[in-house]
């Protein structure tokens, strides 16, 4: 279900096809979620950071994954990109592909275009990445890891309790349980099954 209301199902199979397509030719992942809000409980900033490696998007030991969240009620986009990919998309690319391309659209009201646009120039950039699955890889692991994560209510505040239990006396999060094995997610109709990347490398975002 689409709480965000943004994308209709024929924008989110386009997107299903761009991201399957990268990761068929690199291994690369990308993972595009759209929520309510973020506020009170947590920055959107704050929020994608501690999503991005709970999930653990991108593959384990290369890191290469990237979360494209759109927090609508608190009007910001924000972009995490893993470690493995810093190269191949810097916090430069990233800040002109939301400046130039979600941005203008969102202030348009074109939500569906702006989410389209932003996720088109994050697969052209990362097609450049060099990666080959190895022999050892088991077939259906490295199957289409996209996500067009519409969060229903209760799923959605499950995941702000979860990643602010992490929150330490001071204030601070506790890394331990983000990130590592492969975790599986039911959010309404889908299953959310990444193989461990995260290990955030950059991240950047903007305001509409």
């Amino acid at each position: 279900t689409d709480m965000a209301e943004i994308l209709s199902q024929s924008t989110e199979t386009k997107l299903n096809q761009m991201i399957s397509n990268l990761e068929a030719k690199n291994g690369s992942e990308i993972a595009v979620v759209t929520v309510p809000e973020t506020q009170p409980t947590a920055t959107p900033k704050e929020f994608t950071t501690k999503l991005f490696n709970y999930w653990g998007v991108g593959k384990k030991g290369r890191n290469n994954g990237v979360l494209f969240l759109v927090s609508v009620g608190d009007r910001r986009v924000e972009i995490q990109t893993g470690r493995g990919i810093q190269r191949t998309l810097p916090n430069d690319t990233v800040s002109n592909i939301i400046n130039t391309k979600i941005i203008p659209e969102f202030k348009l009201g074109n939500f569906e275009s702006g989410v389209v646009a932003g996720t088109k120039e994050l697969v052209t950039s990362l097609k450049t990445e060099k990666y080959q699955l190895g022999k050892a890889s088991t077939p259906g692991r490295y199957f289409i890891f996209i996500v067009i994560c519409i969060l229903p209510p209760l799923m959605f505040w499950g995941i702000f309790k979860i990643i602010s239990s992490s929150r330490s006396s001071d204030g601070s999060y506790d890394s331990d349980g983000f990130g590592g094995d492969s975790s599986d997610y039911d959010l309404g109709d889908s299953i959310i099954d990444f193989v461990g990347g995260g290990s955030d490398g950059g991240s950047d975002g903007g305001g509409w």
